[in-house]
């Protein structure tokens, strides 16, 4: 990604492959979204199956920073 936009930048306006470049920038967007999506999929599905109670803790953090006990490090 990295790569493609510094080439993007270093070219030409109005030519034939600054044209094309874009295109390609997206569509290796697309693809690391893909496999980043596919990931976290598989890896939700692992922890369903294996695992059969999901707990979620909804913890106030900003409030916990500002209590002096709950802040204290250790």
């Amino acid at each position: 990604m990295r790569k493609f936009q510094k080439k993007l930048a270093r070219q030409s306006k109005d030519s034939k492959r600054r044209n094309k470049t874009p295109i390609k920038i997206v569509k290796l967007h697309n693809q690391i979204s893909d496999t980043r999506k596919d990931f976290l999929h598989k890896l939700s599905t692992k922890i369903v199956s294996k695992n059969q109670v999901i707990v979620l803790q909804d913890l106030n953090v900003s409030g916990m920073v500002k209590n002096r006990k709950l802040a204290h490090t250790y």
